[in-house]
Parts: structure tokens; sequence; C-alpha cells
């Protein structure tokens, strides 16, 4: 009997750990911006730039965040 609960427990923290790993991702998926949205948040940032109100450098650290986040 001792043995069966052993097992049942092993088993049941496996099956939490997918289910956290599964929900992880899920949520992972929902949080990533869509092509529009990163158009959106590129053309926003370029009019920042263009202002000056941000710099070339911080431009370009955003893009590349933008563009690689794939």
């Amino acid at each position: 009997m001792d043995k069966i609960i052993e097992e049942l427990g092993s088993n049941l923290l496996l099956v939490i750990a997918i289910v956290c790993y599964t929900i992880y991702q899920i949520c992972a998926l929902k949080k990533r911006p869509t092509k529009s949205e990163k158009y959106g948040e590129l053309m926003a940032l370029n009019q920042l730039r263009e202002k000056s109100i941000i710099t070339q450098e911080e431009f370009d650290e955003k893009k590349n965040e933008l563009l690689n986040d794939e």
C-alpha cells in the first residue's frame, strides 16, 4: 500500500509539473505582440527618435528587442 501511495505521489508531482509548464507556455504565447502591434510600436519609437526624445541607440535597442522576439 505504501508503495502505491509513493508511486502516485511521484506521478502526481510529474503531472503538476507538466500542467504548470503548459500554463506558463500558454501565458507566454498570449503576451507576444502581433506583427501589427510591433509595427505600431516601431512607428511610435521612430517618432520619439525623430523628436530627439530617445536616442538612436535606445531606438536601435528596442527595435532589436521587438524584431528578435519571434
